[in-house]
Parts: structure tokens; sequence; C-alpha cells
């Protein structure tokens, strides 16, 4: 049985990054190998025809192709955290962050690690830094990994990329200079 998607609505916006990841591992084999997104896209309802069509376009792929890259380097986060604990508690932030009831649902007795893709632009700082000092707090010796601009720190893909792909590289690089921050909650 296959989980269907409507169109419009949130759970389909979860879609399309995921599904972005999937056309990167087809495109750019040797940079993105992700077959958990080819597995959960052959299990969802949902008409790819559509999407397929503009991330196969310089600009969709390139939007694509950053999803996948802070998803990899958000991926490198965890996994090397979780060398040092393996039986942490992994946590994907998102919606519902306003309520710091969840905090008191997950176990973090052998640590924790958080991830979060695209979710802190839609706060104010104010809201952030209360978010992280309530999460030091909670989780004291736990990680927090999460994008933002204005510093450069993606991997280099630079070199297995079209010129089109490279010059937008360039630029974006230049204009919002995206990376991924760490955060270590001392203990």
């Amino acid at each position: 049985m296959k989980y269907h998607i409507e169109k419009n609505t949130v759970q389909e916006t979860l879609v399309i990054p995921l599904f972005g990841r999937l056309v990167c591992s087809e495109r750019f084999p040797e940079l993105f190998s992700d077959p958990e997104a080819k597995r959960i896209c052959d299990n969802l309802d949902y008409d790819f025809a559509e999407k397929r069509k503009k991330m196969e376009s310089t600009a969709g792929l390139f939007g694509a192709l950053e999803v996948a890259q802070r998803q990899y380097d958000l991926r490198c986060e965890v996994e090397s955290y979780l060398k040092k604990h393996p039986k942490a508690a992994v946590v994907n932030l998102g919606c519902g962050l306003d309520d710091p009831a969840w905090m008191d649902q997950i176990d973090a007795s052998n640590g924790a690690v958080f991830f979060a893709a695209g979710v802190f632009y839609y706060f104010r700082t104010a809201e952030v830094q209360k978010l992280f000092h309530t999460m030091a707090e909670h989780f004291p010796g736990g990680v927090l990994v999460f994008d933002a601009c204005n510093r450069r720190g993606y991997r280099d893909i630079y070199s297995k990329v079209g010129m089109i792909h490279k010059l937008m590289i360039r630029f974006c690089d230049g204009l919002v200079r995206m990376k991924i921050v760490k955060i270590t909650f001392k203990d």
C-alpha cells in the first residue's frame, strides 16, 4: 500500500526535497547515493512527473543539488556524533518547536543529536536563541546541526557539475553563503 500525498499540503512540501535528493542520486550518483530517497518515493502515491520536469531544468536541478548537498552535510554531522554516542536519540526538528513540552518526550540518557534543514529561516533571532538555550538546558552534551546563510561551508561539488551549475554555485555562494552550523551543548 502506498501513502497518498495530496497536492498543496504540508506533506507535499516535505516530499519535494526528498524527490530532489532522488533526482540528484540519479543524475550525480558519484556525489549522492541515496537509496532511501528512492525507496520512500517508490512508496508514495504522488505524481512526480510535473516535479521531475521542473527539476530537470537548469534552475530546478540547481535547487535539487542544494537540497541534496545540505542533507549530505547534515547527515555527516549526525553520523559523526553517533560514532561517539551510538545509542543517542536522533531528532529531526521541524514544526511544533513553539511548544517546549516535546523536549520532555526525548530520552537523551545516551546522548541526543538534533538536525534541522531549512527550519530556522522562519523564526526571529530571539526565538532561535531562546530555543537553543532551552535545548542546552534539556540536553547537556547533545548536539544541534542546522543550515544557515552568510558563510561558505558546503562540500565542494564544483568539479562534478556542468558550467551553468558552476556559475550558479559561484553566484549563490557569493550571495547567500550557505553553511552547516554545529552547536554542542555543554555538559
